[in-house]
């Protein structure tokens, strides 16, 4: 059956790409020329035709657009747009209730939320009011590494079982924020908690939540390291507290080297008896083999429960691995970016592991993130 993936990328374009899951091929169908710097996608959370992407040009307004896949080819049209009402997006997502996207902004330390149709996903607004920018409390810290200045929100990552509660890893101040929104377009941000405990210059870059929210995953990328936390619930009495911290770089890494870590995936488990998978990006190895996607396993009993899979990394999906994505809903496949080399590859999900069974270089250029739609459902609204 046919999946359409859409690549956000460092240009100005938009890549439509069909994987044929039976024949395990991959074909760009489409380009769609949008905005400079267009890095990253998001998919609507139940509207199947609605995916967002943005701009980063540095000398206009940021904004983030709406758009409507017209057919299972990739044809895309823009329904809105909004300014994001900070600098520098990074990364956005839409709440479940579809009442708003909340945007992160790494160079203006802001998360902004910006309110949405519920019926047609489409902006309501032009731009974020006051109240709804929140920018991030800081505190200096000891390392003073010249990336942690500032808050550096990086990624907006939704909680699974609490509709208002969002993650927000934050580069620049060494921990991940808990933030709640409260109420419709006029509601108000809430710096409810943090998760800290990092090393100093660890620098949390991406996360990941536990499906039974009581276990976060964050990868830093300063230190390329997987950091895990218990999870309580904001009303508890209780603290997050660091689990691990696991290496994610390979072991013939050079020493003298610096690998950017940068995407983290977990994979449900697909059987009561086996174990979630949880995958971690490497960028930028000098080594032969190019980059590497660091394996572990996650007991299907307690997800504080972490160790390195038997094949604890897998090479081939290029260089400056920058984007990573479960794709077709089952868990079964996962596709990798290189933005510097290696294009678009798709893995098959076993068990422990993952192995190549698709390859798209050609005309993919410098892609960066990654969302999937069934084709069979697109233009049927």
């Amino acid at each position: 059956m046919p999946v359409l993936l859409i690549l956000g990328s460092h240009t100005q374009d938009l890549y439509l790409v069909v994987f044929n899951e039976e024949e395990r091929t991959l074909e760009l169908k489409n380009t769609f020329r949008l905005a400079e710097s267009c890095a990253w996608v998001e998919k609507h959370p139940y509207l199947p035709d609605v995916v967002y992407s943005h701009s980063r040009e540095e000398d206009q307004a940021h904004q983030i657009f709406a758009l409507r896949v017209l057919d299972g080819e990739g044809k895309l049209e823009v329904k809105s747009q909004a300014a994001s009402g900070g600098v520098g997006p990074v990364s956005f997502a839409v709440m479940k209730n579809g009442s708003g996207l909340v945007v992160a902004h790494y160079n203006s330390s802001s998360v902004t939320y910006l309110p949405l149709d519920v019926e047609t996903g489409l902006f309501l607004t032009s731009e974020p009011t006051p109240n709804q920018i929140l920018n991030l409390p800081f505190t200096p810290l000891p390392l003073n590494h010249e990336r942690q200045e500032a808050p550096h929100p990086h990624q907006i990552v939704l909680h699974p079982n609490e509709e208002r509660e969002i993650f927000v890893p934050d580069l620049g101040g060494n921990l991940v924020w808990r933030l709640l929104w409260e109420g419709g377009a006029d509601g108000r941000w809430i710096v409810a908690g943090k998760v800290d405990g990092f090393e100093d210059g660890q620098g949390p870059r991406h996360s990941a939540v536990h499906p039974d929210g009581n276990f976060l995953y964050t990868l830093t990328e300063m230190a390329s390291a997987l950091v895990v936390h218990s999870l309580p619930p904001l009303d508890s009495l209780k603290p997050p507290i660091v689990l691990h911290t696991i290496s994610i770089l390979p072991p013939n890494y050079p020493p003298d080297a610096f690998l950017g870590a940068s995407e983290i995936l977990f994979l449900p488990s697909t059987s009561p008896s086996s174990p979630h998978l949880l995958l971690c990006t490497n960028r930028d190895s000098p080594l032969p083999e190019r980059d590497a996607v660091a394996v572990f396993l996650v007991s299907p009993t307690s997800g504080g429960k972490v160790n390195r899979a038997p094949e604890g990394w897998v090479y081939g999906g290029g260089s400056h691995l920058r984007g990573m994505g479960e794709v077709g809903g089952e868990g079964e496949w996962v596709a990798v970016l290189g933005r510097t080399e290696g294009g678009l590859v798709m893995f098959e999900r076993g068990e422990k592991g993952i192995e190549e069974v698709a390859r798209l270089e050609e005309g993919v250029v410098k892609a960066t993130s990654v969302v999937w739609f069934r084709s069979e459902t697109m233009g049927k609204r």
